[in-house]
């Protein structure tokens, strides 16, 4: 009997513990909530669109990709050994297109069922500047190319998710290498509008912000509406205990996502009890280095052409915070993100 009763008080208290566990989850997940202004990863999505800086690039509703014939002949023409770029005209009708289209509006029920066109955008994003089959194209004209390639490129991609940031970042390291071949130009007003073309673009440090936000949201979405129901007491054994782990490592790491130490949380393999954790949580080290590669090629980029062009009217360029210029012994100058990654310094032109 005595036994009993020491089995049932302990049950007891293991329910009890369990259900504050699983209230102080639901706490933290409103607290979240408030914190970002959204209750739903759609919501969130939406609220950073309505937020974007209007210096930025208009970001353009998508949806009429399904239904251009054009785009999907220039992906289906694909070739990896020769591949074709493509011509002032096709560019001309895409542009045109863009352009036309209406402002992008997110989704509004979001999940890890949404759907994404992006095969299209990328292919044509990466034949933008290869030499059309009927091509012939003057430097004004390459100048143009380029302009209207980082406009395809942010108002298509720009102000997306995580799996849209990665193919922008895709297409931006491209463009922006690309761009370096105009550091010498001679013409003022062209280096002033390339410049203003490069302040147009979202850094990559801060759209990932946003894109781990909206993942992490996607998931809390996941773990509401399949594990859970309206009554919000359902996260029992094993899901009270999973649903704190992702809590501990990814609520306030989100908010900060460079952070080392979180990240280092972050980045550790889920435990047993963490069934759901281990699936749903993304190694996001790679995504990071990948990001911090471009962000840091998009700030040289943009020191360079500010420096060449203060070069030209023969005044004195500083670098801003966070640049350092530096000068060889052979008398060359090369720009660097200070603490940037390897690989992303910039030569000036002599």
């Amino acid at each position: 009997m005595a036994l009993l009763l020491l089995l049932s008080i302990l049950m007891l208290l293991g329910f009890l513990y369990i259900e504050s566990v699983n209230e102080d989850n639901l706490r933290r997940i409103d607290q979240y909530h408030q914190h970002v202004g959204a209750s739903t990863a759609a919501q969130l999505w939406a609220l950073s669109v309505e937020r974007r800086d209007p210096k930025l690039f208009p970001l353009h509703d998508r949806s009429w990709i399904n239904q251009s014939p054009l785009l999907f002949s220039l992906e289906d023409e694909e070739d990896p050994a020769q591949p074709a770029g493509i011509t002032a005209e096709q560019r001309k009708q895409i542009m045109e297109a863009v352009r036309a289209s209406d402002s992008f509006r997110p989704p509004e029920v979001m999940d890890f069922d949404t759907s994404f066109v992006l095969a299209p955008i990328l292919s044509v994003g990466k034949k933008w500047e290869l030499p059309g089959f009927d091509d012939s194209l003057d430097e004004k004209q390459q100048s143009l190319c380029w302009h209207q390639g980082m406009e395809f490129v942010e108002s298509m991609l720009g102000g997306g998710v995580l799996i849209q940031e990665l193919c922008r970042l895709t297409l931006l390291d491209g463009f922006l290498e690309s761009s370096q071949r105009w550091l010498n130009l001679d013409d003022e007003q062209e280096l002033n509008r390339i410049l203003i073309t490069l302040a147009r673009i979202e850094r990559p440090r801060q759209a990932l912000v946003r894109a781990v936000q909206v993942e992490l949201m996607q998931t809390l979405d996941f773990y509401d509406e399949e594990l859970g129901g309206e009554s919000r007491t359902y996260y029992l054994i094993p899901f009270c205990f999973d649903l704190k782990y992702f809590l501990d490592r990814n609520l306030e790491w989100s908010l900060n996502p460079y952070d080392q130490e979180e990240m280092a949380l972050h980045s550790e393999t889920p435990p047993f009890y963490a069934p759901v954790s281990s699936v749903v949580m993304i190694h996001y080290e790679n995504v990071f280095n990948r990001m911090r590669a471009t962000d840091s090629l998009l700030l040289v980029t943009r020191a360079a052409f500010k420096a060449m062009l203060a070069r030209k009217r023969g005044q004195e360029w500083q670098p801003p915070e966070g640049i350092e210029r530096l000068e060889g012994p052979d008398g060359r100058v090369r720009i660097r993100v200070t603490d940037g990654p390897a690989g992303t310094d910039l030569y000036l032109p002599e």
